[in-house]
């Protein structure tokens, strides 16, 4: 039985779908069939699937009409072979190591499904920061690759978290036991069964690693379709007879109507319809929140705003909506702005610390040679960093006028509140005040994206001095292992040069050897049975020079030759000469250097092709 069965829907995804393919074809599990079901593209994604399908046969390709992305993974999930299965997107992408550790948890801990972190992405930036399920903080200390759980122990995750499929690793058994399938409606066809695996399954498993990158960016996705929203209400009424039915109503009443006012207020600003905004506020008539503990204030003041407005005013509730979206980035940015303050503060030190030690100054002959303008750099890393805090203080005094105007925007809306039923007679006064907020709202987005753009700059500048100070680590680390070898017995390099017959050319080549400018090296000759007079040139040569070692063998091939060579060397490194060929006088030097600078185990150089009788030397093939 195939490992793993991965169904990717496929509707006009030409710019990304070659990326997704790439990275399943290429995965660590090779075990796997990959299903893409084509719903009915119209632009050249059938040709893609068709290319790699011909190239790797575990990609199958199946057609359908459009029929949205609900239908295309039920189809895919029928034809499905594999133990296990999992739905990706065709613009998403993958670590290549993904559905071998999503497998590997899944055998280890018998699970129903396997969730992990999903990471958010565009063409400029990917966000970690707010991971799709990050249950290390929900169970501290634990070893997640012998550990399961069930959704007693999350449910704030059955109906309030992310409903996307790829972030499930399914056992196909769970899958066809407990008839789990995608309603066929065009959006919000996850939802139904997120809640239905969430409640069936007994062992559900973690793997906290970023393994999935969701892609933001891609203007043909349903999620960016506004006449699409109009579902989320026969969503909400199937996942409230799902739960009665199954007995889950009463454990999950709290979780049920948060899930409800989340879902309704998230699109009853425009571009949604008149109608729309109607049928939001009478379900929200049906829900009590007054006992509700999950409720916060911020869900409640969107729940009354929502109620005192009326649909030709919905655009105010956008205005709401996006003011208080703002004051929460605000608040976010002056604690990112604090704790980068400090940190400036924290390297500034290190660097003191490191500029002024005697390891920087030994290392200064080292360095020249990988980099020698690393110190520059980090000393103009460190003068920009001056620069962004000598605007700190701007940055706060805008952050004062911020909250001012946050605080005098605020009490504006607390007469909403306070004064419902005088909401008629105001009419005129919030149409103006509307304008003026309009007008106050554009400033606070240009000044926050001003303070965005400084914040991600200290953000990169300490990235950056983060990645100087390992490499400077590791410098360090390098020159220590040099200076204890300097003054060892052994020597730096052996040089190991199998000899058979070459008399005519070696001289040339022991030459140069012995002129190399690194002088603590050996010389290990095996004659290789030579029958001419190589052997007579190499003793000749060791009397002069006492780091030649002549060693003789019946002939048997320069492998023997060389390994001969190798059990009879000492030094660090070790290099293979052929006998009829020559290095350059600083060859030795700059190898060695280059693998202590770099902790190397083997170093690779160019060579040069030579001819005798031509006396031309070609570069152009090293």
């Amino acid at each position: 039985m195939t490992k793993v069965s991965v169904v990717m829907p496929i509707y006009n995804v030409e710019d990304y779908l070659k990326d997704s393919l790439y990275g399943l074809l290429n995965q660590s599990l090779e075990d796997i069939e990959i299903i893409c079901v084509n719903d009915g593209s119209t632009d050249n994604s059938s040709e893609i699937l068709n290319d790699f399908s011909q190239t790797d046969s575990r990609v199958k390709v199946i057609d359908q009409e459009n029929s949205g992305a609900g239908i295309a993974r039920n189809k895919g999930m029928k034809m499905a072979q594999g133990e296990y299965i999992h739905f990706i997107d065709a613009d998403d992408i993958v670590t290549i190591d993904m559905l071998e550790k999503l497998y590997d948890n899944a055998i280890r801990n018998d699970s129903d499904f396997v969730v992990f972190k999903v990471a958010r992405f565009d063409e400029k930036n990917v966000n970690y920061k707010h991971p799709i399920f990050n249950l290390e903080k929900v169970f501290p200390n634990v070893d997640f690759n012998n550990f399961s759980f069930s959704h007693s122990d999350i449910k704030m995750n059955v109906l309030n978290y992310s409903f996307a499929p790829w972030t499930k690793f399914y056992k196909r058994e769970f899958l066809e036991k407990n008839n789990l399938e995608f309603p066929d409606i065009s959006s919000y066809n996850d939802v139904l069964i997120h809640v239905k695996s969430m409640l069936k399954a007994s062992k559900i498993s973690f793997v906290p690693e970023f393994l999935y990158f969701y892609r933001l960016d891609n203007a043909n996705s349903i999620t960016n379709d506004p006449t699409k929203h109009f579902n989320i209400f026969n969503v909400i009424s199937s996942v409230e007879d799902f739960l009665i039915e199954e007995g889950f109503m009463d454990e999950y009443k709290n979780e049920f109507d948060l899930f409800k006012i989340n879902q309704i207020s998230r699109h009853m600003g425009p571009p949604v319809t008149e109608e729309y905004f109607k049928v939001a506020k009478n379900e929200f008539l049906s829900i009590d929140v007054s006992n509700n503990p999950l409720i916060k204030k911020t869900d409640l003041e969107n729940y009354e705003v929502a109620l005192s407005l009326s649909a030709d005013e919905r655009d105010k509730f956008e205005d709401y909506l996006n003011l208080v979206h703002l004051q929460n980035k605000n608040e976010k940015l002056e604690k990112s702005i604090k704790k980068l303050n400090e940190r400036y503060v924290e390297q500034q030190d290190i660097q003191k610390n490191i500029l002024s030690s005697y390891s920087w100054k030994i290392t200064k002959p080292l360095r020249s040679i990988k980099n020698h303008s690393l110190k520059e750099s980090l000393l103009s890393k460190s003068n920009r960093y001056v620069f962004y805090k000598g605007n700190y203080s701007k940055l706060k005094k805008s952050n004062k006028t911020l909250r001012k105007k946050n605080e005098r925007l605020e009490k504006n809306y607390e007469k909403i509140f306070n004064d419902k039923n005088q909401l008629s007679s105001k009419k005129d006064a919030l149409i103006e005040e509307k304008s003026q907020l309009i007008k106050e709202k554009k400033q606070l987005i240009n000044e926050k994206k001003q303070l965005i753009k400084e914040n991600e700059c200290l953000i990169e500048e300490k990235d950056e001095l983060t990645h100087e100070k390992d490499d400077l680590n590791e410098i360090l680390d390098s020159i220590l292992n040099y200076l204890d070898n300097k003054n060892s017995s052994v020597p730096k390099v052996s040089v190991v040069i199998p000899v058979y017959n070459v008399e005519k050319y070696l001289a040339e080549c022991l030459d140069s050897v012995v002129n190399q400018t690194l002088t603590d090296i050996e010389i290990i000759c095996v004659n290789d049975g030579s029958t001419d007079n190589s052997l007579a040139i190499l003793n000749e040569y060791a009397k002069s020079d006492e780091r030649i070692n002549v060693f003789s063998k019946e002939n048997g091939g320069q492998g023997s030759a060389r390994n001969l060579g190798m059990k009879n060397s000492v030094g660090e490194f070790i290099y293979f000469l052929d006998s009829d060929d020559y290095m350059s006088s600083e060859m030795l030097e700059e190898l060695y250097h280059n693998a202590i600078f770099n902790n190397s185990d083997m170093v690779l150089s160019k060579i040069a092709r030579f001819n005798n009788n031509s006396f031309e030397i070609d570069f152009n093939r090293p």
